[in-house]
């Protein structure tokens, strides 16, 4: 039962937006929720052996007073490589989009506010969306030969 689990028997664990979340127990069991009714976000779950989730935050609107509202954006990688999302930023959404089956997976992951997001491919290569000061610390490590692996954003605080 959920009671009696430890934080040592949990394998992965992503958390997002509003109480968004997948963990993976060490047993194989996955649990998992999002922070509003997404019926495609449940099909792939049930669909694909999940590898790496991530959660973000999506404008779609503004109310009477101005301001954004949003709603959870997602993605899905599979352990085969294939991947499912909802309301990712359009520049990451392209990406993925076109890519052809000869190109290398991604199997990490991070979605961010306004847009920004880091991918890994199964290849060791990257792309990411950062915001200005942040993007600029990546490129004087990558100047310096260091390499960026991974960023993990929190998309409600930064």
């Amino acid at each position: 039962t959920r009671e009696k689990i430890r934080l040592l028997d949990v394998r992965y664990l992503a958390a997002g937006p509003g109480g968004s979340y997948y963990a993976e127990l060490l047993t194989g069991e996955c649990w998992w929720g999002i922070s509003q009714q997404d019926k495609e976000f449940h099909q792939a779950m049930n669909d694909l052996d999940v590898c790496r989730v991530a959660f973000g935050v999506f404008p779609i609107s503004h109310d009477k007073s101005g301001n954004v509202l949003t709603s959870t954006s997602w993605i899905i990688i599979g352990k085969d490589g294939r991947c499912v999302w909802k309301n990712l930023p359009s520049r990451l959404h392209n990406l993925l989009l076109c890519r052809t089956p000869d190109k290398a997976s991604p199997c990490d992951i991070s979605l961010g506010k306004e847009g920004s997001y880091f991918v890994r491919f199964l290849d060791g290569k990257t792309h990411y969306c950062l915001p200005a000061a942040l993007a600029a610390e990546c490129e004087n490590l990558e100047t310096r030969g260091g390499q960026v692996t991974y960023i993990a954003f929190n998309p409600e605080s930064y």
